[in-house]
């Protein structure tokens, strides 16, 4: 019994900590690991350039979400960051893929246009600009490409009020303002800058007012091609006197005019 005890203290006595650090847990005869959960981080934007223009006569609240910034004016309680987001990637085709190619994009919603009157729009400026600007030779294939959808909520007007007023249609303006952004993009980047190809395969009539404002049918075939549902039947004629693409002008952007 003497010559057991030594044995029995040893093997009552807690394990001491192996000189070789062999692991307390997770393996037979130990307890199981503890887990722990962890948020990975948010993917790191590409392009961090700053609002080209940002709005300066109204206060507004920003936060960015997958890389799109988002400026929403005090006034407009009814639009959360997240809300436009969604509105945005519903309708934004390849937005992943052009923000992995020197394309950002700033979204501003407030309740009037700037100067007062009403609507909404897109601009698009290059980076980088002045005194060295990345396209002085005429080629954009260098430049990032960034974008601003100013989107009017006023509910008053009925644009973009959330859940769709029967004047509102925030699909069909996003759409179409993100219409303007995609195809802008492209026309930079692989077609010299020029509407010239697209409108010669949409057969717009030289001298109508289409012909002037090549860039405001196209983003109506952006949505009418590429939009959901809710942007697409939304009830109302293109404002630019054209009828609405086919099939094949359809797959003219999906396939040619959009390189990817």
């Amino acid at each position: 019994m003497r010559k057991l005890l030594p044995l029995l203290l040893i093997l009552l006595l807690p394990a001491c900590t192996p000189a070789n650090g062999a692991p307390k847990c997770g393996t037979p005869n130990k307890p199981p690991c503890p887990t722990t959960t962890t948020t990975p981080p948010p993917p790191a934007c590409i392009e961090t350039w700053s609002d080209p223009q940002p709005m300066t006569d109204v206060t507004y609240t920003t936060q960015v979400i997958g890389c799109v910034t988002i400026s929403i004016e005090d006034e407009v309680t009814w639009w959360t960051h997240e809300q436009v987001y969604a509105q945005l990637t519903a309708q934004a085709l390849d937005l992943d893929y052009l923000q992995a190619h020197k394309f950002q994009l700033f979204i501003h919603v407030r309740s009037d246009w700037p100067s007062g009157g009403f609507g909404s729009g897109h601009q698009m400026y290059v980076r980088p600009g002045p005194p060295a600007p990345c396209n002085q030779f005429g080629d954009y294939s260098s430049c990032t490409l960034v974008s601003i959808l100013t989107l009017q909520a006023n509910p008053n007007s009925g644009q973009f009020v959330y859940n769709a007023s029967p004047l509102g249609h925030p699909e069909r303006l996003m759409a179409h303002e993100f219409g303007h952004a995609w195809t802008h993009y492209f026309r930079l980047k692989y077609h010299n800058g020029s509407w010239d190809e697209y409108v010669a395969q949409r057969n717009i009539e030289p001298g109508s007012y289409a012909s002037t404002v090549p860039h405001e049918v196209i983003a109506e075939d952006y949505r009418i091609c590429f939009g959901t549902p809710a942007a697409v039947e939304s009830g109302l004629p293109n404002p630019d006197g054209v009828a609405p693409p086919t099939p094949e002008q359809c797959a003219f952007l999906a396939d040619v005019w959009r390189v990817i």
